[in-house]
């Protein structure tokens, strides 16, 4: 079966998160934390990174999207979500959205 959502991840992984491309931060992929598996994680940032296909479209899922964010961001995970479409067609604002926060990170860790 074609997934959509995995190939658009695998876009932004390839250009982007994949061997320190931004700012030199690691990113893995499909990364277990607690009962889940994040699109991408950095450990150095606490941050997540997920990518929304058609299957996040349901109430049903968005619920239980919701639920799964709020016990990861518990863990002082913060959560980056994007859209596959915006993945396709406007990565330039998605890695905007993503420099923004490094930046934002690394100023709230300076001394």
């Amino acid at each position: 079966v074609f997934n959509k959502g995995k190939v658009l991840a695998g876009l932004l992984d390839t250009k982007t998160l994949k061997n320190k491309k931004l700012k030199g931060y690691d990113f893995h992929r499909k990364k277990p934390i607690l009962n889940y598996i994040l699109d991408f994680f950095c450990h150095e940032l606490f941050l997540a990174i997920e990518v929304d296909g058609i299957t996040h479209d349901s109430e049903i899922q968005q619920v239980k999207d919701k639920i799964r964010q709020s016990e990861i961001e518990a863990l002082g995970i913060k959560f980056l979500r994007f859209d596959d479409a915006d993945i396709k067609t406007q990565m330039e604002a998605v890695l905007s959205e993503i420099l923004s926060y490094m930046e934002e990170f690394e100023y709230s860790r300076r001394d």
